[in-house]
């Protein structure tokens, strides 16, 4: 999670970085500094068939020449964008990337959040199993007794259960409606496109 989470925190700002790029210049005339990422970028937007990466389509065949053939018309097509990023950009491709980053940044910061609610449902759950095996309240070491916020045996095990059910309720809340947020930015990134 909190690796994901990086990563995408990460991709977010380069992403900000390569539009600001962008939007400075109105060609990308350092193609030769076109990482393969920022290419990726740049074509997410395209139904191409010439894909360089066609093959994770599943339209890999045992004819090797059929093979080349698709990765010969692959190179041409991936030189054809080239020049043309070479010569000039859309405005709307920099700010269409800014939106991305900002969708990018949103699942980050959604990966932290599930963290903290695991962490919160294994806390909770995990006081019933230490509640489970240390049941003589006046046998239990005082950091156990911390652990268990000096409450109850019984009562830590109701909260414990309480905690972990209720975290593990949101998750799936959280889950179900990162669609539609991810949605509202990009429409709400449309909207002000349309206002300007």
């Amino acid at each position: 999670m909190v690796k994901d989470a990086r990563d995408a925190m990460r991709k977010s700002n380069d992403m900000k970085k390569f539009a600001a790029n962008l939007s400075k210049s109105k060609g990308f005339s350092e193609v030769d500094g076109l990482t393969v990422e920022e290419f990726g970028w740049l074509s997410a937007d395209e139904d191409d068939d010439a894909s360089p990466l066609f093959w994770t389509n599943g339209d890999v065949s045992s004819d090797v020449a059929a093979d080349g053939k698709m990765l010969t018309k692959a190179e041409e097509a991936v030189a054809t964008k080239l020049a043309k990023l070479a010569k000039s950009v859309d405005p709307q491709v920099a700010e269409s990337l800014l939106v991305k980053a900002d969708v990018c940044r949103f699942e980050g910061l959604r990966e932290y959040v599930y963290l903290v609610l695991n962490f919160f449902a294994f806390y909770g759950y995990a006081a019933c199993i230490l509640v489970y095996y240390f049941q003589n309240e006046e046998a239990q070491p005082s950091f156990m007794r911390t652990v268990l916020l000096h409450l109850p045996n019984a009562d830590a095990d109701w909260l414990g259960n309480a905690v972990g059910d209720f975290m593990w309720t949101v998750e799936p809340i959280v889950i179900l409606g990162s669609p539609l947020v991810a949605q509202s930015i990009t429409k709400d990134a449309r909207k002000k496109e349309k206002v300007a």
